[in-house]
């Protein structure tokens, strides 16, 4: 398993090589586990295994909100991440978080209209309630990421992925 400073190592021997690559793959959503997207992939490339494979902890991914702090599938899914890691993997997270005003349209669970400049402020300002919804999500994503870093496993999180998309 890599340490912190050995993927922050491996990230800047890729970068400053033009001849070397790293392939990675994301999980998909509705909480595709790791194992399965690792099938998928050993068996597309003949049994290769991908050198990052990312996750995103909210409604695109493992929904931690609906799958529960400490339930089985979430100690399944800190089971799979682990043994990845401890065969070489590097791991990245994002988090698409839920959209605080519930106002999803097209039938996205976390997307739709956020509202300008005043719901931003909402969303950052102590005790509001867009500030609480928000700030309980990260509290759950941090949980999540401190599991894995007791576990010594270091991941590459994008918090706030994607939060200003027009989609």
């Amino acid at each position: 398993m890599y340490t912190k400073q050995q993927v922050l190592d491996v990230l800047a021997k890729v970068y400053e090589d033009s001849r070397m690559v790293m392939f990675g793959e994301q999980c998909s959503g509705k909480r595709d586990k790791p194992s399965k997207l690792l099938e998928r992939y050993e068996k597309a490339t003949g049994g290769h295994r991908p050198a990052v494979i990312g996750i995103d902890l909210a409604c695109y991914g493992l929904q931690l909100p609906q799958m529960g702090e400490g339930s089985d599938e979430w100690k399944q899914t800190v089971a799979e991440l682990t043994e990845y890691a401890e065969q070489g993997g590097i791991i990245t997270a994002s988090s698409h978080l839920a959209n605080p005003t519930g106002d999803y349209g097209g039938g996205a669970s976390c997307r739709g209209k956020f509202g300008g400049p005043e719901a931003w402020e909402e969303m950052l300002t102590e005790g509001t309630e867009f500030n609480k919804i928000v700030k309980e999500e990260l509290i759950l994503n941090g949980k999540f990421l401190k599991e894995l870093d007791d576990k010594g496993i270091p991941v590459l999180w994008r918090p706030l992925h994607e939060a200003n998309g027009g989609w």
